[in-house]
């Protein structure tokens, strides 16, 4: 099994899809996947994603760039409510 770049587009609060996904550094990584160690399966044939998660998906903070491309950037895990 080879390590996915990333999980798929996110999706934001206003309900539109990034068209970007942000790349993670070893350290914005490790809480990430803590996060979702043991809760992730393949995702369907054809699909969109790889990976699909299992149960409540972790709260990921972002900010979108106001450019023409508006790339997203990681800045926190958010603690479950």
């Amino acid at each position: 099994m080879t390590r996915p770049d990333d999980l798929s587009a996110p999706t934001l609060p206003d309900g539109s899809t990034a068209a970007t996904t942000p790349r993670l550094t070893p350290v914005q990584a490790r809480p990430i996947a803590h996060a979702l160690a043991g809760r992730l399966e393949p995702g369907p044939p054809g699909g969109t994603s790889a990976w699909t998660v299992t149960g409540e998906p972790p709260l990921v903070e972002v900010a979108v760039g106001s450019g023409r491309h508006g790339t997203v950037r990681y800045v926190r895990l958010r603690p479950q409510e």
